[in-house]
C-alpha cells in the first residue's frame, strides 16, 4: 500500500524545535501510533516497524515518531538540566496535542518505555494501548553500568568502520544473532553523518548525566507509573539476553496489570531491535486486538453492535397535545351601585368629603327645618290677613325654583344638586309631621292649613 512519510516540527514551551517523521494519513480510522526512542537513540530505530503499520493493505495505521530533545535532528538544550523523564514527557503529549490526535498507541524503547509511563501518570486518556520495549518499573543496575560505559568510551570514531567496531564491542554480548548487514544497518541506525564522517546523533550532555548516577544505591522504582497503564492493554517486550529488564519484573507485570502480554525475543538484549519480522508482526496484531478493544468499549446507539436477541427496542408514546389557552376574558365593568334610599345619611357623608358646598347645605339644613316649622306655626294662627301675604311671596319663590332647575338640566354639572335634593325628604318629613299638630290644633281651618303647607314648601332648600 502507498502512503506518503513526512518530516515534521514542533515547538516546546521553553523555545526548542522537536522533529521527527510521520507514515501515512491522519484520516485512517485505525488508532494511530506514537513511538518514543530510548536514552540516545532516535526515530530511525522505528523506520522498518513504521513502514509495516503503515503499510499494512487491511489495516493501514498512522504512525508518528518523535526525536526527543537533544537526541536526532531535534535542538539541543542549552541547560543539561531539562533532559529529565518529566520534562521529555510533557513534549511527547504536546506533540501529540500538536498532530491534533485524540490518543494513540504508544510505543517506548527503554528511556521511552519510562516516558510512556510517566504519560500515564500524567494523561492516561490518551493512551490507547501501550507496548514497552524492553524496560519496565524495575531497572537493572547491570545494565545501567553497561551502557555508562560504552557511552563514556574515549575511544575516537573516525570513519564507518571504526563505527562498526564500536557498536560490535558494545553490544556484542548482547545481540548474537546479527548478520553483518544487519551490524551494519544497526551502525546506521546509530549515528549519523556529518561531512562524510559518522557522529554520535545526542547531545554528548545525556551521556554526562549517567556519572551522577550511584549504582552502589537501588534504583528508584516505577510501579505506580506502570499501573497508571490499567486502563488500557498492554504488551511488554524482552530481549532474551536484556541485562536492564529482568524476568522476574516481566512476571511481576504480567501478575498486577489485567490486560497485560508478553513477547520474548530470542538472541536479542537491550533492546530488541525492529528489523525482524518476528518482532514487528506481533505488534501489529497487538495495535489489532487494541483497536478491537476500543470499540468494545465505545457507547454506540447502533444496533449493529449487539446480537438481535440483545436489542431491546422501546416503545414510546406520543405526547398528547396541550389544549391551546382559551383567550383571557377582559373583565366586565361593574355598574356602580345607586345609594340605597334606607340610607340617605351615607351618601350624604361622602358628598360632605368631597364637596365642601354640600356639607354647607347639610350644616344649614337644621336652621332652615326650624324656620319651617316656625313660619308653618305661624302661618296656622294667622288669619286671613296674612293670606294674601304669602300668596305675594309665593310667587317669586316658585319662578325661582322653576329657573333653577332649568339650569341644571341645561348644565352637567349641577348633577351633585339633584344628591342633594335627595336628602330634602328628611326636611319634608319634619314639615309634614308640623303640618299634621297644626291640622290637628286647626281642624276647623282646612283652607289655611293647606296655605300653610304651600308656604312649608317654598322653604324647602334647593
Amino acid at each position: 500500500m502507498k502512503y506518503q512519510v513526512r518530516r515534521f516540527e514542533i515547538t516546546t514551551f521553553d523555545g526548542l524545535v522537536l522533529r521527527g517523521e510521520v507514515f501515512g494519513d491522519r484520516s485512517w480510522g485505525a488508532t494511530p501510533v506514537l513511538c518514543l526512542p530510548g536514552l540516545t537513540r532516535s526515530s530511525r530505530d522505528f523506520h522498518p516497524l513504521a513502514e509495516r503499520l503503515a503499510g499494512d493493505p487491511d489495516n493501514p495505521r498512522f504512525v508518528m515518531i518523535l526525536n526527543s530533545r537533544g537526541r536526532g535532528p531535534s535542538d539541543y538544550d542549552k541547560k543539561p538540566e531539562n533532559y529529565t523523564v518529566i520534562t521529555e514527557a510533557n513534549d511527547a503529549i504536546h506533540a501529540l496535542t500538536a498532530a491534533g490526535l485524540e490518543k494513540a498507541i504508544f510505543i517506548g524503547t527503554s528511556r521511552g518505555g519510562l516516558l510512556t509511563m510517566a504519560i500515564a501518570a500524567l494523561r492516561p486518556n490518551i493512551i490507547a494501548g501501550a507496548v514497552l520495549n524492553d524496560i519496565g518499573p524495575v531497572i537493572d543496575g547491570t545494565g545501567i553500568a553497561r551502557i555508562k560505559s560504552y557511552l563514556t568510551m574515549s575511544k575516537p570514531v573516525n570513519n564507518w568502520e571504526d563505527a562498526l567496531s564500536y557498536m560490535k564491542t558494545a553490544n556484542f554480548n548482547q545481540f548474537t544473532n546479527l548478520s553483518d548487514e544487519q551490524w551494519d544497518l544497526f551502525t546506521q541506525m546509530t549515528f549519523r553523518e556529518e561531512k562524510g564522517k559518522p557522529m554520535p546523533d545526542y547531545d554528548k550532555a545525556i551521556s554526562d548525566s549517567l556519572s551522577s548516577v550511584d549504582l552502589n544505591q537501588p534504583l528508584p522504582t516505577a510501579w505506580p507509573q506502570f499501573m497508571a497503564l490499567s486502563h488500557c492493554p498492554v504488551m511488554v517486550i524482552r530481549g532474551e539476553n536484556s541485562d536492564i529488564l529482568a524476568e522476574e519484573t516481566v512476571a511481576e507485570m504480567l501478575e498486577r496489570h489485567p490486560d497485560c502480554q508478553h513477547l520474548i525475543v530470542k538472541e536479542q538484549g537491550h533492546a530488541p531491535l525492529f528489523i525482524f519480522d518476528e518482532l514487528n508482526d506481533p505488534i501489529v496484531a497487538f495495535a489489532l486486538e487494541t483497536d478491537t478493544k476500543i470499540r468494545a468499549k465505545d457507547v454506540s446507539a447502533d444496533p449493529a453492535f449487539l446480537d438481535e436477541e440483545d436489542i431491546v427496542y422501546l416503545e414510546i408514546e406520543d405526547p398528547e397535545p396541550e389544549p391551546e389557552p382559551e383567550p383571557e376574558k377582559e373583565p366586565e365593568e361593574q355598574p356602580e351601585e345607586a345609594p340605597s334610599a334606607e340610607e340617605p345619611q351615607v351618601a350624604d357623608e361622602a358628598e360632605e368629603t368631597d364637596t365642601p358646598e354640600d356639607s354647607a347645605t347639610a350644616d344649614e339644613m337644621p336652621e332652615e327645618n326650624v324656620e319651617a316649622e316656625s313660619v308653618s306655626e305661624e302661618g296656622a294662627s294667622s288669619s286671613d290677613e296674612t293670606e294674601p301675604d304669602a300668596e305675594t311671596k309665593a310667587e317669586p319663590e316658585t319662578e325661582a325654583v322653576s329657573e333653577t332647575e332649568a339650569a341644571a338640566e341645561n348644565d352637567p354639572e349641577t348633577e351633585p344638586q339633584e344628591e342633594t335634593e335627595e336628602a330634602t325628604p328628611q326636611a319634608e318629613t319634619g314639615e309634614d309631621s308640623a303640618t299634621s299638630e297644626v291640622k290637628e290644633e286647626k281642624d276647623q281651618q282646612k283652607d289655611k292649613a293647606e296655605k300653610g303647607d304651600k308656604e312649608e314648601d317654598l322653604v324647602t332648600p334647593i
